[in-house]
Order: structure tokens, then C-alpha cells, then sequence
């Protein structure tokens, strides 16, 4: 069992690494858009003023931090699903990749969602670090990572690290059941053809199944990008999600929740095919040295 949860751990931290750098451009653009201050009509608008801003190094705004983010929590969500999975269907120290293809729908439901829990904690005080950065390029309250740590162990706690904590909870719970569902069961579909390989259909599935989970979280993210893009002198009446939604809907109309969904549905597919080729790559070469 040890060293099955040591697979899933070290295949998380190459996932999400890889996972990061390849979408911390995409990732930039979509919180400049959520953010409900910036007024961009287009990613492309979004991505040409980020240029003019920062430089094309500002599309890689808050990538170290992203980096750290991404393969922490998917090394603790996939550690975290792996030992659910294993509770729910009483195999302790079963293969992971053989629980995920062989469990019920929901047990994959139920596993994903506990898999959510432990993340909110560490994605928090990470994430609103990284919404910072990449929400003020260019402007006069720009800060390096160290400048808006020191910033936020300045102020009141529930205007600091903990900012965006229940938007974050709620969408790390329903993200991590919908993912391993959508994953699995186009992965399934892509099999019964007959005629598609097996890396592509871990390539595909990986890429679909997140496209479908971000399309379901968007509300909840656009929220949490709200809350965590907001200066830390905020008042605290801006604060809350009952203000974020307000404040959202009078900037972006109706479809406030999928604001920006083009960047968002393209980083989906390519974050998160490559991080099922790439968890499941390391955990079967890590799995064949035992």
C-alpha cells in the first residue's frame, strides 16, 4: 500500500508539472477575463493587452506558483482518490489505474469528490497568490510572489490567504467527481469503437472528461477567481460570493459563470490530457518496477 500511494503521488507531481506549463498561458488570459475588472471583450483582446502589459512573459504570470499549485494538488487529489477508491471498494493496496477502470460510476463519483477535500486546503492560500499575479500585470499594484506574501500576512486573515476558501471547497468537490466519471466513461466509449489505441484514448478521454468538469465548475471558478483577484485593502462587504455574483452579472451579463470559455475550454482539454498521459504513463513504469 505504501508504495502504491507513493506511485500516485510522484505521478501527480509530473502531471501537474507538465500540466502547468503547458496551460499557464491559457490559464492567464482566463483569470484576467474572470476577474470582472478588466473589461475585455475577447481572449484575443485579453492576450494582446497582456503582451503589451508584460511582455510574453506576462502570459507566464504566476507560472512558478501555478507550477507548485498544479503538481501539489494533483499529487494529493490523485492520492487522496486513490485511497478512497480503495476504502470504497474494499481492496487495500489495489492497483489504482485497474480500481478507476473496473469501479462503479459511483464509487468513481464519491472517490472523485473526496479527492476534493484535502485540495481546497492547500489550493487556497496557493491559488490566491497566482490570482494576483496574473490579474494585476502591468498595473501599479504588481507584486512578486514575495511581495504579495508579505502583503497578505499583513492584513486581516479573512482578507489574506483564505480569500475565495468556499468557492474553492465546493468546486474542488464537484471538479473531482465529475472528472474521474467523464474520463472514465469516455474512455470506455472510445474503447467499444474498437479502432482507436490506447494512448489515444487516454489522450482524448483526458482532454474531454476536463472539458466537461470545467464546464460544469465554471460558475463556482469565476467566482473564486473574483474573490482572490481582489486587493487584499478590499472592503469586506466585496468579499462575500453574494457580491461576487452581483458584481459579475452587472459586468458579463447572464452567461457571467462562463465568462472567457474559449481559453477556459481550451486549457481544459490540454491540461488535462496531458495530465492523464502523463499520470498514467508514470504510475504503469512505476507500477512495472516493483
Amino acid at each position: 500500500m505504501q508504495w502504491e500511494a507513493l506511485c500516485n503521488g510522484v505521478a501527480g507531481l509530473c502531471s501537474g508539472t507538465f500540466a502547468a506549463a503547458v496551460g499557464s498561458p491559457l490559464d492567464t488570459i482566463r483569470v484576467r477575463m474572470q476577474n470582472g475588472q478588466s473589461g475585455y471583450q475577447s481572449s484575443m483582446q485579453c492576450a494582446v493587452d497582456t503582451v503589451r502589459r508584460g511582455g510574453v512573459r506576462g502570459l507566464w504570470s504566476g507560472c512558478t506558483p501555478q507550477m507548485v499549485s498544479l503538481s501539489t494538488l494533483q499529487s494529493l487529489g490523485f492520492s487522496s482518490f486513490a485511497i478512497a477508491i480503495q476504502w470504497l471498494e474494499d481492496k487495500p493496496g489495489a492497483d489504482t489505474l485497474q480500481l478507476w477502470r473496473t469501479s462503479s460510476m459511483s464509487s468513481l463519483a464519491l472517490a472523485g469528490a473526496a479527492s476534493g477535500v484535502p485540495i481546497t486546503f492547500v489550493q487556497t492560500p496557493l491559488d490566491r497568490i497566482k490570482t494576483l499575479l496574473q490579474a494585476n500585470i502591468g498595473s501599479t499594484r504588481q507584486r512578486s510572489v514575495r511581495g504579495w506574501s508579505r502583503e497578505l500576512c499583513r492584513v486581516h486573515l479573512t482578507h489574506g490567504w483564505p480569500a475565495g476558501f468556499w468557492a474553492t471547497f465546493w468546486r474542488s468537490l464537484l471538479a473531482g467527481s465529475v472528472f474521474f466519471i467523464a474520463v472514465e466513461h469516455q474512455q470506455r466509449f472510445l474503447e467499444r469503437l474498437g479502432w482507436v489505441p490506447d494512448s489515444a484514448c487516454r489522450f482524448i478521454a483526458g482532454g474531454s472528461g476536463g472539458v466537461t468538469t470545467w464546464l460544469c465548475v465554471c460558475p463556482l471558478d469565476t467566482i473564486k477567481s473574483y474573490q482572490q483577484s481582489l486587493d487584499p485593502s478590499a472592503p469586506s462587504h466585496m468579499r462575500t460570493i453574494q457580491s461576487a455574483y452581483t458584481e459579475l452579472r452587472a459586468a458579463h451579463g447572464m452567461w457571467w459563470g462562463w465568462v472567457g470559455v474559449r481559453p477556459i475550454i481550451a486549457r481544459a482539454f490540454i491540461v488535462n490530457s496531458t495530465t492523464v498521459m502523463v499520470y498514467t504513463s508514470v504510475v504503469g513504469a512505476l507500477s512495472a518496477r516493483q
